[in-house]
């Protein structure tokens, strides 16, 4: 097991000090007997996990998917394919993407779905992993997430999906109430806790209390097993972090600096003994190196505010740039240099693969994958990752606001 010596990076930690087909409609508010056990209502919407080629309907309004903010969790086991039938329900055009899984990408891979039509849109997941959905647009609190099931996972008596959203910390909400939300599990049982930030701008500096959590996957991909310094879990915009732990006889708890956002208690009958906490088996879509000494080095400015409008490299305006950042063959190696000369932190998401996180003197990298970038005011970071998906694919802010500002570009893979 690896102990960091600094918190896991959020937009202002400095990166030396970083170590180391049947049609299935989901009705809001009927959770199955898993939800139930699993720690209550609130905990999440649980969908079975779906066949192959199983169909589930989403249905875009303003409450939200299905009438409800975050829509249904959706459940499928790697290797089997998801098929969704998107709705508009709503009085403006509306996409529906999977950000670290696939495309969806108006004006760049597509066209935006109209008011009242239907699009069927699926993909089948290679990876086990942790992922928001939503369009790639104005939110309105459309958003939810999908869990991409190991076939054989590890036994936890406890796994929750955990969803944050608000504009700002005082009206900060978890899953479908305000925070705190409030979890049991039995004393002494494995809790495994599948972490989402779905809003546009609030990264959540989490610090646990209670148990020693350990980190098992970033962004959807696993990660080496290690524990953050201090318990601390600061999750940016569309960050997701997966954590295992076991539950004492006391609460265990997540609190930002001035709130409780998470509360987990023991209840019930004592669980019986479990091997120690182990690391998911590695990505398999994932390389193990990185070439860096061979890679592409791009180096990506942003710059400008909210009016006049964003910039990268120099471009804004409100739609795609006419030509890519970078291109890059299939299996090349692309070392990005990203440097943040706006007023505010931002988060660029890198669509389509995961990348490290390399050391400011690329003497090393981090244990884990992101495809969520923080950026400081006035901070440069760099990463690098191996070019794998053919494609057209957005490096853009995952704040829609401003990526209609000027705040994106893209790249291709061929």
């Amino acid at each position: 097991m690896r102990t960091l010596n600094a918190p896991l990076p959020d937009d202002s930690t400095p990166a030396a000090a970083q170590d180391g087909r049947r049609e299935m409609r989901v009705k809001a508010g009927q959770p199955t007997r898993r939800a139930v056990l699993g720690g209550g209502v609130s905990a999440a919407l649980w969908l079975p996990a779906l066949a192959a080629e199983a169909t589930t309907t989403l249905e875009a309004g303003l409450a939200g998917y299905n009438g409800a903010s975050p829509g249904p969790l959706l459940r499928v086991t790697a290797g089997r394919r998801l098929n969704v039938r998107l709705v508009n329900r709503l009085a403006e055009p509306t996409s529906l993407y999977w950000p670290g899984l696939s495309g969806g990408f108006p004006g760049l891979d597509g066209a935006a779905l109209a008011p009242g039509a239907t699009r069927d849109v699926g993909f089948t997941p290679a990876q086990a992993g942790f992922h928001l959905y939503g369009p790639y647009g104005t939110s309105a609190g459309l958003f939810g997430a999908i869990v991409i099931d190991d076939p054989s996972p590890p036994a936890a008596d406890l796994d929750a999906v955990v969803i944050f959203s608000g504009a700002d910390a005082a009206g900060l909400r978890v899953n479908a109430g305000p925070a705190p939300l409030r979890l049991t599990a039995p004393p002494g049982g494995r809790v495994r806790l599948r972490l989402a930030n779905a809003s546009a701008a609030l990264t959540l500096p989490l610090t646990a209390s209670g148990a020693t959590a350990h980190v098992i996957a970033i962004d959807g991909s696993p990660s080496e097993l290690f524990e953050p310094r201090g318990g601390e879990f600061p999750l940016c915009p569309s960050g997701r972090i997966e954590l295992m732990f076991d539950l004492g006889d006391a609460a265990v708890e997540f609190a930002l600096p001035d709130r409780l956002a998470l509360r987990i208690e023991p209840n019930g009958a004592r669980a019986g003994a479990k091997p120690a906490i182990a690391a998911l088996p590695a990505a398999a879509n994932l390389p193990q190196e990185i070439a860096l000494e061979r890679a592409l080095r791009v180096n990506v400015v942003l710059a400008g505010a909210p009016k006049p409008g964003f910039t990268i490299n120099g471009v804004g305006g409100a739609g795609w740039p006419g030509k890519p950042l970078f291109q890059a063959k299939r299996g090349a190696p692309v070392s990005l240099t990203l440097q943040n000369r706006t007023a505010s932190p931002q988060t660029l998401r890198l669509e389509g693969h995961a990348a490290r996180q390399l050391h400011e003197l690329d003497d090393g990298w981090d244990p884990y994958w992101r495809d969520a970038l923080p950026l400081a005011p006035g901070r440069t970071l760099h990463a690098a990752f191996v070019a794998q998906t053919p494609g057209k694919w957005p490096l853009a802010s995952a704040s829609p606001d401003a990526r209609a500002q000027g705040l994106k570009a893209w790249f291709q893979v061929s």
